[in-house]
């Protein structure tokens, strides 16, 4: 933590104007999931993480469509005639 804050410090003496802002998590998805990573196991400076960013939900909804018509009684004999050549 001390070496997170003396780089932050060194970083913040070469801008000329700054200003912190607080974003809650979960109004900044893509970091949450940054601290997330960062959290689960010790990582060395010179280590390269791979991070995926998922577009879609884990669990997303997917759409459903009824794709069998609806038997007409009208429609039936006219259907077995276009087919069939009878009714």
């Amino acid at each position: 933590m001390a070496k997170y804050l003396l780089k932050v410090q060194e970083s913040l003496s070469q801008l000329g104007e700054w200003i912190l802002e607080k974003i809650l998590r979960g109004e900044n998805v893509q970091v949450d999931a940054l601290a997330r990573i960062a959290a689960s196991f010790p990582v060395k400076e010179s280590t390269l993480l791979p991070v995926y960013v998922q577009a879609t939900p884990t669990i997303a909804e997917s759409r459903v469509c009824n794709v069998s018509p609806k038997e007409f009684d009208w429609a039936i004999d006219i259907r077995a005639y276009l087919q069939k050549g009878t009714a």
